[in-house]
């Protein structure tokens, strides 16, 4: 069975997503802005199969599965930070970002305007910062001088993206990476 969880920010269309593909409509709406999981079984329709199963009328018919993901942010932002910690979002096969490109004035878009392009590059820059959250985190906790060394290089080169225009940050959160950064350098010197 694939395990796809659903990702985007809040009033993207996540759940309307996940209730049209999992039928799973009561469920999803009582876990809605709670910051829970909602989980979803769908089965995929194969014309194959069907042919298979008139042909040789097996005892049993078992249809490929997809098992979907779906989390109520907390609030209104519904990041990339809300999924680090989230089981179902760890041990997903795929991550299925949903992008809102639809104009509807009685679900307004939280940054006020609807830009998917923007939309998709932050989620996409949440992610990055969410991993290396977790590589330092790991690192932190018990790794080699190498490893601290080369994450140190890869935080360079995304560090060079941020700064270069092509990621966008809070600078905030920015200046706690490189402080971050600075302890591992530290340590891989010493």
């Amino acid at each position: 069975m694939l395990r796809a969880a659903l990702i985007g920010f809040g009033s993207s269309g996540k759940t309307t997503l996940f209730q049209l593909m999992t039928s799973a409509r009561e469920t999803a709406r009582a876990a809605h802005g709670k910051g829970e999981t909602t989980v979803g079984i769908s089965k995929v329709p194969d014309a194959r199969l069907d042919r298979l199963t008139a042909m040789y009328n097996p005892r049993k018919r078992v249809p490929a599965t997809v098992e979907f993901t779906d989390i109520a942010a907390a609030g209104a932002a519904g990041g990339a930070k809300a999924l680090v910690d989230v089981a179902a979002y760890k041990n997903a096969d795929a991550l299925v970002h949903v992008v809102r490109a639809f104009q509807d004035p009685a679900v307004p878009h939280p940054s006020g305007s609807v830009n998917p392009a923007r939309d998709a590059q932050a989620m996409e820059d949440e992610l990055i910062l969410a991993d290396l959250g977790v590589g330092l985190a790991g690192l932190i906790d018990g790794g080699t001088q190498a490893e601290k060394q080369a994450f140190a290089g890869h935080f360079e080169e995304v560090e060079g993206g941020f700064a270069g225009g092509g990621f966008e940050v809070e600078a905030g959160l920015a200046a706690e990476l490189d402080d971050a950064v600075l302890v591992v350098d530290d340590d891989a010197g010493g």
